[in-house]
């Protein structure tokens, strides 16, 4: 998602191109929340509601559930990782 593009001297990042057309992600906002980088343990809390959620819908929610997860889980501080 992060591939630069050079035009001329200038870099263009598409990530960002690409998300202004997409339909936001539902479970985004969740999951930041049960992996915000000022957590010290598990919010059981919310992951339990995150679970709650999937266990309701259909595959096409879970698939946009680990979009969400995979994004935080390349994140640059250690406690979005581990929480």
């Amino acid at each position: 998602d992060n591939e630069r593009l050079v035009l001329g001297w200038r870099f263009h990042d598409t990530s960002t191109l690409s998300t202004m057309f997409r339909a936001p992600n539902p479970f985004e906002e969740l999951v930041n929340k049960a992996t915000d980088e000022n957590l010290t343990t598990e919010n059981w809390e919310l992951n339990l509601e995150l679970c709650d959620r999937l266990a309701s819908n259909d595959e096409s929610d879970a698939r946009k559930c680990m979009a969400a997860i995979q994004k935080r889980v390349v994140h640059r501080n250690a406690n979005v990782q581990l929480y």
